[in-house]
């Protein structure tokens, strides 16, 4: 008899066994999907930022070249230099949340606005037209990457 209750023990402990298994593996999956999510959201918030950056970009990258174009570059004043601060802020910022958002085409993209307002002869002899256009086309090229992935990235939730 004493046999008998160690198997029945034995009998009764494996399906026990299994459920704590199954408890500890859901466990870990639970704790897995959780920090992806977590990520998920880090990165569509970061590209929701990015989304804000852009249209500040527009604004700055526009008055600075309206000033230029007004011949008021020259003219050093507290606006312009706050101006100028804030724009490169937002350069810096965006090109950071490029780089952790980690997508190629954004980074270049990123890269190329931030020199899109230089001191070159090429560009000084643009027309403040023909350097509004390169503006809103690369602020649409950039809205347009941002959404693709936040499509993407929202998705995958």
């Amino acid at each position: 008899m004493n046999e008998a209750i160690q198997v029945a023990l034995i009998v009764a402990l494996i399906p026990l066994l299994g459920t704590l298994l199954n408890l500890v593996n859901t466990w870990r999956l639970e704790q897995e999907v959780h920090r992806l999510n977590i990520g998920l959201d880090q990165r569509v918030q970061r590209l929701h930022r990015a989304h804000e950056l852009v249209t500040g970009l527009n604004i700055s990258t526009a008055h600075i070249i309206g000033f230029k174009s007004q011949g008021l570059a020259l003219k050093v004043s507290y606006q312009s230099l706050l101006l100028n601060a804030e724009h490169s802020a937002k350069v810096a910022e965006l090109l950071g949340l490029a780089h952790a958002i980690g997508d190629k085409k954004l980074l270049e993209l990123v890269a190329r606005g931030s020199r899109l307002i230089g001191e070159s002869d090429e560009e000084c002899d643009l027309t403040f037209t023909q350097q509004k256009e390169n503006i809103l086309e690369l602020s649409a090229e950039l809205h347009t990457r941002i959404s693709q992935l936040l499509i993407e990235a929202t998705r995958k939730k």
